[in-house]
């Protein structure tokens, strides 16, 4: 699977995070506890699976399979995304504006693990976060970079 239209301000980070584990220097790293695992990777699919479930339903303004377009101008939600496979074995690329701040997201899926690249701005300032999920119990982390403050990324 292999997205490659997704928004090329993520591309450099995820190239270096696929590459070297990292998003880049400067990057702060923690790491996720072999407990914590499970209810991460249950958050992430949620959201995740809440775009691909939407994919040509009465919510979804773009009729392309594997593409969703999602527009409430009441609740200010702005959501385009791309997507091969699911949550299970997949890959999704999207961009979102919610509440005056916009994000776009790369992750992949496999059997072993999860890999997710987030980047966010609110209006000048831009960050990224990086999740690296492994299923069987190897190194699992989360790494933030020139996160901007009052951003909420949901991970």
């Amino acid at each position: 699977m292999n997205i490659q239209n997704y928004n090329p301000i993520l591309k450099p980070h995820v190239e270096a995070f696929k590459k070297n584990g990292t998003l880049g220097d400067g990057a702060q790293k923690q790491d996720v506890p072999r407990t914590e695992i499970p209810e991460m990777k249950a958050q992430l699919t949620q959201q995740m699976d809440q775009v691909i479930f939407a994919d040509n339903t009465e919510h979804d303004q773009n009729p392309e399979v594997g593409k969703v377009r999602q527009h409430d101008p009441y609740l200010g939600v702005e959501v385009h995304a791309e997507f091969e496979g699911n949550t299970s074995i997949g890959t999704i690329a999207l961009d979102a504006q919610v509440a005056g701040v916009d994000s776009s997201v790369y992750a992949e899926f496999t059997e072993s693990g999860a890999l997710i690249i987030q980047s966010a701005s609110n209006g000048g300032e831009l960050g990224f976060v990086g999740v690296h999920l492994d299923y069987a119990g190897g190194e699992s982390y989360v790494e933030t970079l020139n996160l901007p403050d009052r951003v909420n990324l949901g991970l």
